[in-house]
């Protein structure tokens, strides 16, 4: 009797914020790739990403550290966000949206994967309660991929660019590459 597992429900995802406290700083870009695990294929949704940036909603940029601020000034986000008008509940609203288009009634139980996505939970738990409902409690963090590939292939590593649909690539591409990986080794 073969038992038929359900596809699990990956949003790949990346925020930038204005620093590490979810109690006092905001989110200010969010990016995500969905994608889907089967129990022979994982399929990384390119076509379906999405990324906003969230005008500020908890202070102005006044209060950004000189180290954050010098990084969203260089990536171009710091400039993006001072000309949007876009507020976080919209945001929220277009995400919740745009997932359940994606996944249908499955858009219940999804697995956050990224780079320290533990950091990203954190907020999305303090200022995006209607997606954090949709959430999985399990993390798939590609932070371990990524130290290995430093450690073996440093001339491949490549630099992470501060900008949540950038980094959302560069995870899904850890994620496809130690999927290949575990496939060749399980098989």
């Amino acid at each position: 009797m073969t038992i038929q597992q359900q596809p699990l429900d990956i949003l790949i995802l990346d925020i930038e914020t204005t620093g590490l406290n979810p109690a006092n700083d905001c989110i200010i870009e969010i990016a995500y790739i969905p994608a889907q695990l089967t129990h022979n294929k994982l399929h990384i949704d390119l076509k379906n990403s999405f990324s906003s940036v969230i005008a500020p909603y908890k202070f102005g940029f006044d209060k950004m550290s000189p180290n954050v601020r010098r990084m969203h000034e260089s990536s171009g986000l710091l400039q993006e966000v001072s000309q949007t008008t876009k507020e976080l509940n919209d945001v929220e609203t277009q995400i919740l949206t745009h997932l359940n288009s994606i996944f249908g009634h499955r858009a219940t139980q999804i697995q956050l994967c990224g780079n320290s996505i533990h950091f990203d939970r954190s907020f999305i738990k303090t200022d995006m309660k209607r997606l954090e409902q949709r959430l999985s409690y399990r993390l798939l963090d590609v932070t371990p991929f990524r130290t290995l590939k430093q450690m073996l292939a440093p001339s491949q590593e490549s630099i992470p660019k501060h900008r949540a649909l950038d980094d959302c690539t560069y995870s899904s591409q850890l994620l496809a590459e130690f999927y290949e990986v575990l496939c060749l080794n399980f098989k």
